[in-house]
């Protein structure tokens, strides 16, 4: 069986950490990076966007060697904070570059504003995707996701990888997954 792994990332007020972990957590590659917190007034802390993209995406590279090694493709996921929108998450990818080991691990749920405007620009890079039955609207509100428009987005980015079901609604998961991925097999036959 292939040995499986987690990346974590966090920034706090001192720098950020960029770690490969196995799945039994044991540590097997790390970057660290300190960076520069701005105090505009008492009890406020800010950090440049762009200050950001580089500490993460130089977290990464630094990572990248030790992934390819070990045959392990890093993905870097659309999970709020610095990734909740696709311009952000896609400047990271931009300040990593082009690598073999390297891409967006797509979740169709956390896009926040535009969701399949912003699936549409980041389904190019993508290297895994997790699709969700719920997407926001433009109030950020939940509302049904379009099965078959992120089917056509990741036929028009070329996609080739797996499409995995991460189901988080309210509905009772043994009633509904088994409908959903009747659903997507169908859309992907």
């Amino acid at each position: 069986m292939p040995k499986r792994f987690y990346i974590g990332y966090d920034s706090g007020t001192m720098g950020t950490k960029v770690a490969i972990y196995t799945i039994e957590g044991e540590l097997v590659a790390d970057a660290y990076r300190e960076h520069e917190i701005l105090y505009p007034k008492p009890g406020w802390a800010e950090m440049e966007a762009e200050q950001f993209y580089r500490v993460a995406a130089d977290g990464i590279k630094e990572c990248l060697d030790y992934a390819g090694e070990k045959g392990v493709v890093l993905g870097l996921e659309n999970h709020g904070g610095i990734t909740a929108r696709a311009e952000d998450h896609l400047a990271i990818c931009d300040a990593v570059g082009e690598h073999p080991w390297f891409g967006v691990n797509l979740d169709t749920g956390n896009y926040r504003t535009n969701p399949y405007e912003e699936l549409a620009m980041a389904a190019p890079r993508s290297v895994n995707v997790q699709v969700k039955v719920e997407v926001a609207d433009e109030s950020g509100n939940s509302e049904p996701t379009d099965l078959a428009k992120i089917r056509d987005i990741l036929i028009q980015a070329n996609y080739k990888g797996w499409v995995a079901l991460e189901y988080e609604a309210k509905e009772d998961p043994l009633v509904a997954i088994p409908r959903y991925i009747k659903q997507l097999q169908e859309l992907f036959a």
